[in-house]
């Protein structure tokens, strides 16, 4: 929950950037939260990563790696979850992303 608690974070800083009228220095503080943000999540799929590895066991390693890892999967279940709620997570929608009827979703 943790990791989908910082996508839901990072969603709505990311919003905070595209604000119509933000000064130069809200986006620079929006930007630097973002980064925070993005190395905290980044710190969380590494962590899923390394707990599904430990219970999985001795894996070979001439085992061809096929996909992204399991935790960059999760993370990408994290974020179309977030797109399919009603505009983004309760926050107004974001211009130019699609609802799950696949109508451009627009500002009230």
């Amino acid at each position: 929950m943790a990791h989908h608690r910082a996508n839901f974070d990072l969603w709505h800083e990311e919003d905070k950037a595209r604000e119509p009228g933000a000064s130069d220095a809200r986006i620079a503080a929006v930007k630097r939260a973002i980064d925070v943000l993005n190395q905290r999540r980044n710190d969380l799929v590494e962590a899923i990563d390394g707990n599904l590895l430990q219970a999985a066991g001795a894996q070979s390693p001439a085992a061809p790696l096929n996909s992204e890892s399991p935790g960059l999967m999760i993370d990408r279940l994290s974020i179309l979850a977030l797109k399919a709620l009603p505009h983004g997570g309760g926050d107004p929608p974001r211009l130019g992303h699609r609802g799950p009827s696949g109508k451009e979703l627009r500002s009230p």
